[in-house]
């Protein structure tokens, strides 16, 4: 039995490599590896109902090479057997999911002149995090890190740059936050709003900076509260806008985690607002938020043209109506957000194995 790790999957384009997902269907639906299939035999590998198990994998094709998926890549590991004893070749993914939600890739999105931007894609979870770097100083600092704080000393290892400060445009509620703890380790500056950190705590206030300067590049802080109290944009050169979780590709922020149906309205009106300053920008910047739902090519990113005619939340003009279509498009509350909420706001650090299971599953920070 051989195992493939998920970054060799990612970058594997071997057509004859067929993805299943032996995870119970309502697991699957919710969050899976693009292209894979779902056969759920999980309940019954555990259960030892194997002939079962092998009537329902007869299906599969004989001439393509099987990865089998589950949840933390230990019941795959059975069906990947069952699998090779009726003839087939399999591979397992290794810790499934579970090192799914953990995979990071880096792309560039500029890097012209003294401005270098790298986007990191944490493909499983849909979380996005960007570099920001000074090619002339060699130095850079990180927006919205998750967790893995190891994936950001490396890329800043293997482009010989320092990180001199870590930037969060908000207290995150779907995913830990590895903001402070990259701070703390690279003795840097930790840049947050107090409208969202309410705690008594060494960083630097985004809610009294205007600006922030690495090398020749210069980030404007630009206030836009909604998705949360404190949420901000960085505007990047005029060149770039890193949105959070205000603005999406295909949506907007949600306004309702952690809040009572009054203060919802009051979040969805801040929203408004905050987008109405954004769709008030120079048209052809480029837009870089927190999150994703799918993507074909790295980068990810769009003109703000493109938004204002294609992302339904920006055509709207009238407040009320903004707020009746957005507080009727909320989509499902994100597991444990609470208990991720008040960590990332308590800057708590748990183990790893306990804080990827507390995160596990997709991300739902859109609306509309």
């Amino acid at each position: 039995m051989q195992l493939i790790t998920p970054k060799e999957l990612s970058k594997n384009n071997d057509k004859s490599i067929l993805i299943l997902d032996i995870r119970e269907s309502n697991r699957f639906d919710e969050w899976h590896i693009k292209d894979s299939i779902n056969i759920d035999v999980y309940s019954d590998i555990w259960n030892g109902n194997f002939e079962t198990v092998k009537q329902k994998l007869i299906q599969l094709p004989k001439d393509r090479r099987i990865v089998t998926v589950c949840n933390a890549g230990v019941t795959s590991q059975n069906a990947s057997m069952l699998l090779e004893s009726m003839g087939y070749k399999t591979l397992v993914l290794e810790k499934g999911m579970m090192g799914w939600n953990a995979l990071h890739q880096a792309a560039d999105v500029i890097n012209e002149k003294d401005l270098l931007v790298k986007q990191i894609i944490r493909v499983g979870k849909g979380c996005l995090s960007y570099f920001i770097g000074s090619n002339s100083k060699k130095e850079c600092l990180i927006v919205d890190p998750s967790q893995f704080i190891e994936e950001y000393l490396e890329i800043a290892k293997d482009n010989s740059f320092k990180i001199t400060g870590v930037i969060e445009t908000h207290v995150h509620a779907d995913h830990l936050s590895g903001a402070n703890t990259l701070a703390n380790i690279t003795k840097t500056k930790y840049y947050v709003s107090s409208d969202d950190l309410k705690i008594k705590a060494d960083f630097i206030d985004l809610k009294d900076t205007g600006e922030i300067c690495i090398g020749n590049n210069k980030i404007k802080i630009i206030k836009t509260p909604g998705h949360t109290d404190g949420s901000v944009c960085l505007l990047v050169n005029d060149k770039a806008l890193f949105t959070g979780d205000t603005l999406f590709l295909d949506g907007v922020g949600r306004p309702d985690l952690g809040r009572n149906k009054e203060v919802i309205e009051k979040g969805a009106k801040l929203l408004f607002d905050s987008l109405n300053k954004i769709k008030n920008l120079d048209k052809n910047l480029i837009i870089l938020p927190a999150h994703f739902t799918n993507y074909n090519n790295a980068p990810i990113f769009g003109k703000l043209s493109d938004l204002l005619n294609n992302n339904q939340s920006l055509k709207i003009n009238s407040e009320q109506e903004f707020m009746n279509y957005i507080t009727s498009n909320l989509p499902m509350t994100p597991p444990n957000y609470e208990q991720i909420k008040n960590m990332n706001l308590k800057r708590i650090q748990f183990p790893r194995q306990m804080a990827e299971q507390l995160e596990f599953g997709p991300n739902r920070c859109a609306s509309g």
